[in-house]
């Protein structure tokens, strides 16, 4: 498996301003790994993020790591944010310092 390692330019949010995207290596393999595993089912889970920058100039979101919450169907996954293994892997991994979104 070979990963691809850059820096991916987002589409502009508004006029002239950049906005970049920049997948980890490990945060890459995860992905790839859980799409091979499970490629007739949805999948969902915690991005862990950072970011560089702002909106007024320019801005790049660093994806770090994320934290698998369900494998669901087909066509439907779900979990909620309230669980505490989401802490717990934040607090294992040294993530505190990240923002946390969704990554589906």
């Amino acid at each position: 498996m070979e990963l691809i390692k850059q820096k991916i330019a987002l589409l502009p949010y508004s006029g002239d301003k950049k906005s970049y995207l920049d997948i980890s290596e490990a945060l890459e393999t995860k992905i790839r790994t859980f799409c091979a595993l499970s490629p007739n089912r949805e999948w969902s889970g915690v991005l862990f993020y950072t970011f560089d920058g702002d909106y007024e100039n320019e801005i790049t979101i660093n994806a770090d790591d994320m934290y698998l919450m369900d494998q669901g169907s087909a066509v439907h996954t779900e979990f909620g944010l309230n669980d505490p293994a989401i802490t717990r892997y934040m607090v294992m991994e040294g993530l505190t310092d990240h923002c946390i979104g969704l990554i589906h």
